[in-house]
């Protein structure tokens, strides 16, 4: 492709078929995705079962996911972030995601908690969340590339 494609303009504006004719694909591993969608799966009997997250757990790449009972209430919430900054420059960065809480509702659906109303907001290139004890409780600690922690107070 480097001899062929010499600058990004003639690179930019070729197709698939012409970067990759027939003739080069014969043999080619093809593999296909069925969905990009932010899910859980639930053990069913050894099978799973993929229920779909919320549409607010839709706006961006999801880099990590604590699961704990976060409102006491007896039931699992779910705490998303993530975002990805590493796509092409052409493409543009994924960073819409803010983070989210997912309040648990039962029976694995959940209800999403908007960061003004749970305090959660954890935008950026998010790679980690993790749980932690401190003197006061609780906290989710948020872990960036390149960037700076935040932690988060549970109540």
């Amino acid at each position: 492709l480097k001899r062929r494609y010499t600058d990004y303009a003639s690179y930019a504006d070729a197709t698939f078929d012409e970067l990759f004719p027939d003739a080069r694909r014969q043999g080619a591993l093809v593999l296909s995705a069925v969905t990009f969608e932010s899910a859980l799966f639930e053990n069913v009997g050894g099978k799973f079962r993929r229920h779909a997250l919320p549409v607010e757990a839709q706006v961006a790449p999801v880099r990590d996911v604590l699961v704990q009972d976060f409102d006491r209430d007896g039931l699992p919430d779910v705490l998303l972030a993530g975002n990805d900054f590493a796509a092409r420059a052409q493409e543009g960065r994924y960073d819409a995601g803010r983070g989210l809480w997912l309040r648990g509702l039962g029976s694995l659906r959940f209800a999403p908690i908007a960061a003004r109303q749970s305090g959660f907001y954890a935008p950026g290139d998010v790679r980690r969340l993790a749980l932690v004890a401190t003197a006061r409780g609780s906290a989710v600690v948020v872990a960036r590339n390149d960037g700076s922690l935040s932690a988060f107070a549970l109540l």
